[in-house]
């Protein structure tokens, strides 16, 4: 469970100041040494502070989760299999046109090619129904359901240090063509014990999309959340001061997409923090 508070006082940007609630759920239970059912469910909303209007999409006032279920089974001592299904949806405050709600199945295998070393194949696909999509036409309106598949391939290494790179391709068809596109996602996460119980985590994301229409562009409206943003650098470093309590410094670097002006923001966060774990 996480909650936050977002306020900016500058009167052009007061829109922007949100109330955020998170909620994450993931169980499972070990029926025996080849099979374990497990649940999934999130749940997050963010909350206007002010009535404003003119604010970015990205950080409009919304609720959305899913929920689902899945299977691991463990086919052999060296490989194991995860299948799932989720459900989810949007709603947006302001922004009905893109309220959506749908589902996704998906397989995951990990393969452990090392005593340290595993390489994992997962393949998704889902559907997406807009319900209250509506383009503004004399004649009609237009219904519209998004197709999703997507594949990916990551390996994770450990000696001694943690080393996981991942990539994954995916492909969006959309009723409406505009909004059809496909994207590719690099991930990076390394981690390193150091000395004096210091903890070094470093986590990059890049990702590029593409859209099928050339009369897409970056301007058009379409209300992307902060899981879309195009880049991110996280340097994290933790040091254990006492019994179940550590201290954290990080520094996060994040590219996304503009909406007040067309191009890419950039926005650097600086934290210090104390976590306790019991």
């Amino acid at each position: 469970l996480q909650d936050g508070l977002k306020y900016l006082d500058a009167p052009s940007l007061s829109g922007e100041s949100v109330i955020i609630n998170s909620v994450n759920l993931h169980s499972y239970y070990k029926l025996n040494k080849y099979i374990e059912p497990e649940i999934h469910g999130n749940l997050r909303s963010r909350t206007s502070i002010h009535t404003e209007s003119g604010v970015l999409p990205s950080e409009e006032a919304y609720l959305r989760g899913g929920l689902g279920t899945g299977l691991r089974v463990n086919v052999f001592p060296d490989v194991k299999a995860r299948i799932m299904y989720t459900h989810n949806f949007i709603n947006f405050e302001d922004f009905d046109p893109f309220d959506r709600n749908g589902y996704q199945t998906g397989i995951k295998t990990d393969i452990r090619l090392l005593p340290r070393a595993t390489l994992g194949i997962q393949y998704l696909r889902g559907k997406t129904y807009f319900h209250k999509w509506e383009r503004i036409s004399p004649e009609n309106s237009l219904s519209r359901s998004d197709s999703t598949s997507e594949i990916g391939i990551f390996t994770q290494f450990y000696s001694f240090f943690l080393f996981n790179l991942s990539y994954s391709y995916q492909d969006v068809s959309s009723e409406i063509d505009i909004y059809s596109h496909k994207s590719n996602k690099i991930t990076l996460l390394m981690a390193k014990k150091l000395p004096y119980e210091v903890m070094l985590n470093i986590y990059a994301l890049v990702r590029y999309k593409k859209y099928n229409s050339e009369s897409s562009s970056e301007t058009d409206n379409q209300v992307e959340l902060e899981d879309d943003e195009r880049g991110t650098f996280t340097i994290n470093v933790s040091r254990k001061i006492t019994r179940g309590f550590n201290l954290e410094a990080q520094y996060d670097m994040r590219r996304g997409r503009s909406y007040l002006e067309e191009g890419i923001y950039t926005r650097s966060n600086f934290s210090l923090s104390l976590s306790s774990q019991f």
